[in-house]
């Protein structure tokens, strides 16, 4: 078994609808659209209902997403400390 990832202590139940489509806007703007819409593996027209919030976040696409970043690029979508982040218990 290889190395835990960062994000996988994350409890993602408790992420909001608007937590999600931050952290998805913020992938965007560090990434660009086009990337990721690659890793996502969706459309122009779905990732624009994603990023308005006309279509959820799963945790599938979440995974995806977090992966494009690190700790600290995206604490500004969680404040930078780590205990204020939505931890499995």
């Amino acid at each position: 078994m290889g190395p835990k990832l960062w994000f996988e202590g994350l409890d993602l139940s408790k992420l909001t609808p608007e937590d999600r489509a931050r952290l998805l806007r913020y992938a965007v703007d560090k990434h660009g659209a086009d990337r990721v819409l690659e890793v996502l593996g969706v459309s122009k027209v779905t990732l624009w209902r994603l990023l308005s919030g006309r279509s959820p976040v799963d945790d599938g696409k979440l995974v995806r997403v977090l992966q494009l970043l690190t700790p600290r690029s995206s604490s500004p979508c969680w404040g930078p400390r780590r205990s204020s982040w939505p931890r499995v218990s």
